[in-house]
């Protein structure tokens, strides 16, 4: 800076970072910091569960709906019996590591318990389960929703920890309209950020990172949030290797089972999309057995 502005500039440009650092530490940018941290990590999880437990691309209204019940009623709960900020950091290890988990695991692919006035695409294993006994049925539908309550509750948990530091932020200010003027630009903020990361491919990994570096800005022990953040990032970046993010889905690329030349299945979301087979002559005349 002092041989690209001169010194004076540079002196300007110190004090400038100064007091933006201040700002963020003070009462209106903790408020946009924690703002932007909810509405950041409430998008997350809309994707991401979308993306690897099949079920819940038929139901991506209903992680919105608990995320702002939990945050609502995070910020509206004066004294809970119990208070879940202090265990914030647990929380998204938590739901970070059951997501990572359904990636390679049977979790990610339980079926939709269809019956004869409803299929879905590609709905479950092994073309659904009209055609099961009804007491396979049953057992089919308490799976199902053993699975979404349990992700469901963890994702209400979460939500619920980040109202209450929320809380915390909006009663530090006298005048309501003033707080909720921040809150907006935070949560504005809190979307961009995630559109912009999409727009970039990134994975999950750096979503999570990204989301622990706003949560060590706005949650008081930051080292133990820190430290937490590392070890969250290091399990998804196990859990999701050897998978593609677009813009707006999860692709994986694999071999047949068979072991057949020159082809490959593309699979979006859990969901089979296509087959693709190499038909060049060159190919087909090197392989005649393919």
């Amino acid at each position: 800076c002092t041989d690209f502005f001169g010194r004076s500039d540079a002196q300007s440009y110190r004090k400038f970072m100064k007091r933006g650092i201040a700002w963020f530490g003070g009462t209106a940018g903790q408020l946009v910091l924690a703002s932007c941290f909810a509405l950041y990590l409430e998008l997350i999880a809309i994707r991401w569960l979308a993306s690897e437990l099949r079920v819940f691309g038929f139901l991506k209204n209903i992680p919105l709906i608990v995320s702002f019940f939990g945050l609502g009623l995070g910020i509206l709960a004066e004294r809970p019996r119990i208070s879940l900020k202090r265990s914030l950091p647990y929380l998204l290890f938590l739901v970070s590591f059951m997501l990572a988990l359904a990636a390679g695991s049977p979790l990610g692919l339980v079926p939709i318990p269809d019956f004869e006035d409803f299929w879905g695409w590609q709905s479950s294993v092994g073309g659904g389960v009209g055609g099961m006994p009804w007491a396979a049925r049953v057992g089919s539908l308490g799976l199902y929703a053993l699975v979404v309550g349990f992700y469901l509750v963890l994702l209400f948990g979460l939500f619920f920890a980040v109202g209450e530091l929320m809380r915390e932020r909006l009663h530090a200010f006298s005048r309501a309209l003033a707080a909720y003027r921040f809150d907006l630009i935070g949560s504005i903020g809190g979307v961009l950020l995630f559109t912009g990361l999409s727009l970039l491919r990134s994975p999950p990994a750096v979503w999570i990172a990204v989301a622990f570096v706003l949560m060590v800005c706005v949650f008081p022990r930051r080292l133990f949030a820190a430290a937490f953040g590392v070890a969250t990032v290091l399990v998804v970046l196990i859990g999701t290797q050897g998978v593609f993010w677009s813009p707006y889905y999860r692709i994986e690329i694999m071999a047949p089972s068979g072991g057949g030349k020159g082809t490959v299945y593309l699979d979006v979301n859990h969901v089979y999309f296509q087959q693709m087979a190499n038909l060049s002559p060159d190919f087909l005349a090197a392989h005649p057995d393919s």
